[in-house]
């Protein structure tokens, strides 16, 4: 064997341990040494060994010595070595990659939640019905008869001239998530402006192509003068998915389930996973398998590890990354021009909210919105100056606490007090950019 040969791969091993050292810069991925980066290096680490060691001629001669006639008591061996590395996995509980048993059926689609030409939102009978039987509580169980989570009808009313009409459009964050229910930004707003007529039409997991539908359908009854889009960096990812990426399902043994039916790749490729074994896999958090072998390696405990190292591998060296943002770029850039041009007689204003991550430092996802926000010339309020970590809910939960809530629905109050009085000038002064 070539020298230069086994050099290649001894720089090959290095690097599958260096990138098994750096598993945890792999976004999504633990902190903390854990098996699948445990496999990386010392796998990476007796390669390069291996091949270190194999480069000395004497070596080689004796390795080849002792294999040549012995390939039948190798293969022994090295089936004894996985079948007991397979037992100590299971004996430690690791969990197989993908599940090993698969119901053909385990949801049906639950009565409350629809969606069509106006986008989607919850069956107010539907829920209400759940709600008494104590399948659903809590924020869920407060909607209007249009199906959104507002205290108001959304029906015209003879007093819309008396003061202004504003539209809130957006997904969990207008919503009022993880807020105590009366204290969300929405609310506070309310509180603040008590002559106006603020209808909420926010939707949780929603993106903004959910707000034009809801827009359309609901501004010739409000005739909103103003109309703000509570716009969250998970919306670049939900502007790539159409509105109904979500199955709600219900069973006989689970708590009502949100699961997208629809999956993006590294790219960015959207595919549709409506089958019940694929709604299934996404239940238990992993895309359904491609094919067979897939599914069978991936029922195996050390299979398990060989396809989480590869994602992790995979996720590391892609360059997907740039591709999947433009995309996300293009869809959103799209349907907030189309929200821009709906809403042409009136004003559009758009609440750019930060991740926790983007208060110390903006990430790429954060400045893109201010870009397309002052491309388009739509008015916002950059929020990170407003905000510190202490007005988020306790991780994992992304949303505002009540704290957080309290404080922005203060500030939108401030900026349009002013505003209320004269809706020709700029919402809370210059917008930022």
């Amino acid at each position: 064997m070539d020298n230069r040969l086994l050099n290649l791969i001894a720089a090959l091993g290095l690097a599958l341990a260096l990138l098994g050292a750096a598993f945890d810069l792999v976004p999504g991925a633990s902190p903390g040494l854990n098996i699948p980066q445990f496999v990386l290096i010392v796998a990476g680490l007796v390669l390069a060994l291996s091949a270190l060691v194999l480069r000395k001629k004497r070596a080689r001669r004796l390795a080849i010595h002792m294999i040549k006639g012995r390939l039948s008591l190798v293969a022994l061996i090295t089936l004894a070595t996985l079948l007991l590395l397979e037992a100590a996995l299971d004996k430690v509980d690791y969990p197989p990659h993908f599940p090993r048993e698969v119901p053909e059926h385990f949801l049906d689609p639950a009565p409350w939640w629809g969606c069509d030409e106006a986008g989607c939102r919850y069956v107010h009978g539907a829920i209400q019905t759940a709600c008494e039987r104590r399948e659903i509580k809590g924020r869920r169980c407060l909607v209007n008869q249009q199906g959104f989570y507002d205290d108001q009808e959304f029906v015209p009313d003879t007093d819309f001239d008396e003061g202004l009409r504003i539209l809130i459009l957006g997904d969990s964050f207008a919503y009022g998530a993880s807020a105590k229910i009366g204290h969300s930004f929405v609310a506070v707003l309310e509180q603040a402006l008590p002559n106006a007529t603020i209808w909420n039409a926010a939707m949780p997991g929603t993106g903004t192509n959910q707000a034009v539908m809801s827009y359309k359908s609901i501004a010739p009854l409000l005739q909103p003068q103003l109309t703000i889009l509570a716009f969250y960096m998970n919306d670049f990812h939900d502007n790539m998915l159409p509105v109904d990426s979500y199955f709600y399902g219900v069973s006989a043994t689970l708590p009502p389930l949100a699961i997208r039916q629809y999956h993006l790749d590294l790219q960015g490729n959207v595919s549709l996973q409506n089958e019940q074994s694929d709604l299934y896999y996404r239940y238990k958090g992993v895309d359904p398998p491609a094919n067979e072998l897939h599914r069978v390696i991936g029922e195996t405990r050390l299979g398990s590890i060989v396809l989480r190292s590869l994602e992790a591998v995979r996720q590391t060296l892609s360059r997907a990354e740039g591709i999947r943002l433009e995309r996300q770029a293009a869809a959103t850039r799209e349907h907030l021009l189309a929200l821009r041009d709906a809403t042409a007689d009136t004003q559009l204003f758009m609440l750019i909210i930060p991740t926790r991550a983007d208060l110390s430092r903006p990430g790429a996802h954060y400045q893109l919105a201010l870009r397309i926000a002052d491309d388009l010339d739509i008015q916002h309020l950059d929020l990170r100056t407003a905000l510190s970590e202490t007005d988020y809910a306790n991780q994992p939960d992304v949303h505002w606490n009540t704290h957080g809530h309290r404080k922005i629905g203060a500030l939108l109050g401030e900026c349009l007090q002013s505003f209320a009085a004269d809706t020709s000038q700029a919402i809370c002064g210059e917008s930022d950019s």
